[in-house]
């Protein structure tokens, strides 16, 4: 079952929101949309204004957090047990950043996986900044899943528009990723057996504008017409600051990780320009792409994304995995859980009066003749109007058997199943030899959802062909499937039953 997902990026005194339909791990591009923030409202106007425009319902949010209020540390430990990973790190980490790792928000890639030596990158970023950021989602109306670190999305972007790893002999290949943004760039590197790497720096078209409109006297809004037409002497002239920064980030991953690419994809308002990647690629002296989706993954879009290429990265990694999701520790996504616990605490106080109820009526039988039977019967009576304060008593223990009847019915979906009934059934069908755990099941008017846990990508496929086989159930489809930082799998079943 397709879902529509919104990547929001709320900064530079604007909004722009990418949107994705995915099916399965499938995305196609629907649009994307910029929308300023005016000098006398705030970014949930603009958003408003953006979403106000969108006749599909958005299924889930996603966001993004600047590489520029990070740390970045390498650290190397002699073991690959995620578990250890999660308890030895936070020691490991003391003195090695800027600020206490414990008014931090931490995460980490596995860049460098070993029996022996386990090589991480770790990301911290000071907790109160994390919550500034969220509240900014907060205060505009639409609160993220996750909170993606901008410069390790630009990979991911790629790969999900049709990227595929160049061949090369005797190595795992190495690509580069850039995003010239306004004010700002992100170099990523990343190797083809996981390594990845990150920088980012304050140089973007605004500046490099700015400097050579300064160097021959023009105006900026000439510089740019001359640069957008692809005037080639202008083009070089401007690129010549940002060829000489990209070498610095290239000899800095060389030097701390042996690692040099052998191509570079670019991405950005500026990628758009006639010979903009040939004159870049003559300056850094290695082949330069625009980042571009197709086939599919394009829509009816023209497929380039401009400065939206980190938020469709964004949406990549909520849906495939892997990148770093600041929404961690304390900053957990949480408003699902705290729905399913509302409805449990719900399911549990009814259960709960049920029983009383049920107990009290047979102590009432045998105490009809006693005095103390006026006492319990007015205790039954205040239990069901606490639990059915709209409904008239006539007989409080017969109304409460109806009601839970009732409810019951009521909760029936794929083929006439209660939750309980699809529990019992989904665990009978995958057994307990594949590592598969529900941390999640409801359902709602498309059918039930199941959200769980494995430990590989092939077992998710396993899971939804032994549901698809119970008796009762027409479809079983994956919306939903990604990494976390510990190597677990999480996934998301949608199960309809037959009618």
């Amino acid at each position: 079952m397709a879902r529509i997902i919104a990547g929001i990026d709320i900064s530079g005194g604007a909004v722009r929101v990418a949107l994705v339909e995915a099916s399965g791990r499938q995305l196609k591009l629907l649009g994307t949309t910029r929308e300023p923030v005016g000098p006398d409202e705030g970014s949930e106007a603009a958003l408003a204004r953006i979403l106000g425009g969108i006749e599909t319902p958005v299924d889930q949010y996603v966001g993004l957090f600047s590489l520029h209020q990070v740390s970045l540390r390498t650290v190397k430990l002699p073991f690959s047990d995620r578990k250890k990973i999660d308890q030895v790190l936070p020691f490991e980490l003391e003195g090695l950043f800027p600020f206490d790792p414990e008014e931090a928000v931490l995460n980490y890639l596995i860049v460098a996986p070993g029996e022996e030596e386990t090589e991480l990158l770790v990301a911290a970023a000071r907790s109160e900044l994390v919550a500034a950021r969220l509240q900014a989602y907060k205060d505009a109306g639409h609160e993220p899943r996750h909170l993606w670190l901008d410069g390790f999305t630009l990979e991911s972007a790629w790969r999900a528009g049709g990227g595929a790893w160049p061949e090369v002999e005797g190595e795992a290949p190495t690509m580069a990723f850039l995003h010239l943004d306004i004010d700002e760039s992100l170099v990523q590197v990343a190797r083809a057996d996981g390594y990845r790497a990150a920088r980012g720096f304050r140089l973007g078209r605004r500046e490099l504008t700015r400097r050579l409109a300064a160097a021959g006297a023009q105006e900026a809004g000439d510089v740019e017409a001359a640069l957008e037409r692809g005037e080639s002497v202008a083009l070089e002239a401007w690129l010549a600051p940002l060829a000489r920064e990209i070498q610095k980030t290239f000899v800095s991953f060389e030097k701390t990780a042996r690692v040099r690419p052998s191509r570079l994809v670019v991405s950005g308002e500026a990628a758009r320009w006639p010979g903009f990647a040939d004159r870049l690629a003559e300056l850094l002296g290695l082949p330069v792409e625009a980042l571009g989706w197709s086939g599919e993954a394009a829509g009816e879009t023209d497929g380039v994304p401009g400065d939206f290429a980190p938020l469709l990265g964004a949406v990549a990694q909520s849906v495939a995995g892997g990148g770093i999701d600041l929404r961690t520790g304390e900053f957990t996504y949480t408003r699902a859980i705290q729905l399913v616990r509302g409805k449990l605490l719900v399911t549990a106080g009814l259960a709960l009066a049920l029983v009383l109820i049920v107990v009290l009526g047979n102590v009432f039988t045998y105490l009809s003749k006693d005095a103390e039977a006026e006492a319990l019967q007015s205790e039954i009576v205040a239990i069901f109007q606490e639990s059915f304060p709209n409904e008239p008593i006539v007989d409080p223990v017969q109304q409460m058997n109806a009601q839970v009847r009732q409810m019951r019915r009521g909760t029936q979906g794929a083929g006439g199943m209660t939750v309980v009934d699809m529990l019992k059934n989904v665990s009978a069908a995958v057994g307990p030899d594949m590592k598969f755990e529900i941390r999640e099941l409801h359902r709602d008017a498309s059918g039930y959802r199941i959200k769980g846990e494995t430990d590989s990508y092939e077992n998710i496929g396993a899971i939804e062909q032994k549901i698809e086989a119970v008796e009762g159930i027409k479809d079983v489809t994956v919306s939903d499937s990604k990494t976390t930082a510990q190597g677990a799998i999480l996934f998301e079943l949608t199960i309809v039953g037959d009618s």
